[in-house]
């Protein structure tokens, strides 16, 4: 947080701060269609890290007395605030540039770097800082992704916690490397229906089992699930909007989800 708003702050003295505000803010009701809040809700699945039993794993080490309604505002609410910062310092710097704004991978790792690199000296600390904050985002997600895995592995087949985590992280690490080599144009590794092994990985990941697995999680609670245990499990909600939320796990976000996966 402290190296992302020190970021922030520079990019704010730049001239193409506004111009970062205006990409990010302005209201444009006409570009929004039914593809929108799809791809709206997919974002919210992968920054929430939902459908693969990350939620759940932190949840079942949770205290007793928990407000995991108090908690999960606290995660969504961090997440907003990180997200429109890292957006307006980054556009800042690519329209700073010259550059035009990307998405993904290639905003990262290609038009970031060439945009501190014609910075000079300033860039390269610029740069060190910034890619610092990427490596503990990145660390920390790597360890809640990796934890829903390890737990079977602990508790399922009496693994060490650091046994199963250094062989799923081999078999990771594997396959990631089998990614990058994939995108290699010297080697000429074949398409799979046109699409390297990253995007099969990332349409397969974002767009099949993350909703579909948060899908049998939601059908699983909302109707297996006793009306009695659940309530018994949400002192912290009032009687109002513990009925609300029933409703919302038993029908309005299943039909969400249903959507999604057929767009």
């Amino acid at each position: 947080f402290v190296i992302f708003i020190a970021l922030l702050i520079y990019a704010m003295n730049l001239e193409e701060f506004s111009q970062s505000w205006h990409f990010m803010f302005a209201f444009e009701p006409h570009k929004i269609t039914f593809n929108t809040f799809v791809e709206s809700l997919g974002q919210v699945f992968f920054s929430l890290s939902l459908g693969v039993g990350t939620i759940a794993t932190y949840a079942a080490n949770a205290q007793r007395n928990e407000n995991l309604l108090k908690s999960s505002l606290w995660v969504v609410l961090s997440g907003i605030a990180i997200s429109l910062i890292a957006g307006l310092m980054i556009f800042t710097f690519i329209y700073h540039f010259g550059g035009k704004p990307s998405e993904g991978v290639g905003l990262l790792l290609i038009s970031l770097p060439l945009a501190f690199s014609s910075l000079g000296s300033s860039g390269a600390i610029i740069a060190a800082l910034f890619f610092i904050a990427m490596l503990f985002a990145g660390l920390t997600s790597t360890i809640s992704m990796l934890e829903p895995s390890v737990s079977i592995l602990r508790d399922k087949y009496n693994f060490s916690q650091a046994k199963a985590s250094y062989i799923l992280s081999s078999g990771i690490f594997t396959l990631g490397f089998l990614v990058i080599m994939w995108n290699d144009a010297s080697l000429s590794l074949p398409l799979i229906y046109g699409k390297s092994l990253f995007d099969i990985l990332d349409l397969l990941t974002s767009s099949c089992l993350m909703p579909l697995g948060m899908l049998i999680l939601l059908l699983f609670l909302g109707w297996h699930i006793k009306k009695s245990h659940l309530r018994v499990w949400t002192p912290y909600f009032s009687n109002a909007l513990f009925y609300i939320w029933w409703w919302i796990l038993r029908l309005i976000a299943p039909i969400i989800i249903i959507a999604i996966l057929i767009s």
